[in-house]
């Protein structure tokens, strides 16, 4: 039938192409079993394992489609074009004579580079084509990761580049916050990480001192205060007034107020106000270590 193939720079021909239909570009490729059978602009053909093909006008989609399905690497180049023979060639910054992307020389002869798509083996950890700090693979071709100085988006809150625990931006790229367990400089007096008022550290991350805040007692100053705390709630006078007198022994100021709920009376042993929550915190920590529970009560 007049078919041919060659070994070295290997074209194949056929008898029944047409004179006028001269070659527009080389298909070169690589990674393919010897003996292995393609169909080749309806030419049945016995590629070997490396080679190039000419390719005619309206050849070169299907062709490289079908090449690279089948798992080999595949590059189309101008049929005059000397990329790829192993010389450097005016107009190339290298040729290594291989259609490897991931050694220092690419298959389009230009020099590997960080942000050129192609993952330099040994030397880039990532190569995504951009030069985003902000995703998986960072502007310098190394994988993201916490402490790197940059806040990877979807998965870091913040990320300072170091491993201090004591500033705005912990190790574990985290946003620092009172129950954490880090005391934060400048902002916090203490934090071990738990939500207790009854240890040495409040929830509020200040520190519980050892003398109780004065109790606010004066008309003038009550209404200047907030917060205060209830012990309890009782139907009965004489019970909350035993209850109490119990407090009475831990902590002075404590009192009994009646309320109306649904036409009955309600007695509630009450402690203080205080102008703020971290004052009143500090009582409800001392009656906590006596074995008392209350409530911080907010007016409104």
């Amino acid at each position: 039938m007049g078919d041919q193939f060659s070994d070295g720079d290997s074209q194949l021909s056929t008898g029944y192409e047409p004179a006028v239909q001269s070659p527009v570009a080389i298909l070169r490729w690589s990674g393919f079993v010897l003996g292995l059978v393609a169909v080749v602009a309806a030419v049945a053909a016995v590629m070997p394992s490396n080679g190039e093909l000419q390719l005619r006008a309206g050849e070169s989609a299907q062709t490289v489609g079908m090449l690279e399905s089948l798992g080999g690497t595949v590059a189309v180049v101008p049929v005059n074009a000397l990329c790829g023979n192993a010389q450097l060639d005016e107009g190339e910054a290298c040729d290594d004579g291989n259609l490897s992307n991931s050694d220092k020389c690419l298959a389009n002869c230009k020099l590997q580079s960080c942000g050129d798509g192609f993952i330099h083996v040994g030397f880039e950890q990532c190569d995504d084509g951009n030069s985003d700090d902000a995703d998986s693979c960072l502007g310098s071709c190394r994988s993201a990761r916490c402490g790197d100085g940059f806040v990877q988006a979807d998965v870091e809150s913040c990320d300072d580049g170091n491993a201090d625990n004591t500033d705005a931006c912990l190790d574990s790229c985290e946003t620092a916050s009172c129950g954490d367990g880090f005391v934060q400089a400048d902002v916090e007096s203490c934090d071990d990480g738990n939500a207790d008022n009854t240890d040495a550290c409040l929830s509020s991350c200040e520190a519980a001192p050892a003398e109780l805040p004065e109790l606010y007692t004066q008309a003038e100053d009550l209404d200047l205060a907030d917060f205060s705390l209830q012990l309890g709630a009782f139907t009965s006078l004489a019970n909350a007034e035993e209850f109490m007198e119990a407090a009475a022994q831990v902590v002075p100021g404590v009192r009994v107020s009646r309320t109306e709920r649904n036409g009955k009376s309600l007695y509630r042993v009450v402690l203080g106000r205080y102008p703020t929550a971290g004052q009143a915190e500090v009582i409800q920590h001392t009656l906590a270590m006596a074995g008392m529970g209350s409530l911080l009560k907010v007016r409104r």
